[in-house]
């Protein structure tokens, strides 16, 4: 789970927003695309219990990023111009 992580955050533009290896029999996490500080809009996807992050966060990322890019050019054409982030939890 841990070589996912630094995986998805060598992309760049990520931020590791949680990271719980705590009493839990899987790591969980919780990565974003873009800075959810500063974004006037925030996308979060929380898929099923049955994902991993080893297993699954990479593709989720890719998912998010593209969902990011399409909703900032929404944003810039037909919303309020405002700036995008997008979470995989």
């Amino acid at each position: 789970g841990l070589d996912a992580i630094e995986d998805v955050l060598a992309r760049g533009g990520r931020q590791l927003l949680l990271l719980d290896a705590s009493g839990s029999r899987q790591l969980m996490a919780a990565v974003a695309v873009g800075d959810v500080d500063t974004a006037d809009h925030v996308g979060v996807f929380t898929p099923g219990f049955t994902s991993t992050v080893a297993g699954s966060l990479a593709s989720y990322d890719q998912d998010m990023e593209h969902l990011r890019t399409v909703a900032r050019v929404l944003a810039l054409e037909d919303g309020d111009g405002g700036t995008v982030a997008t979470v995989s939890w």
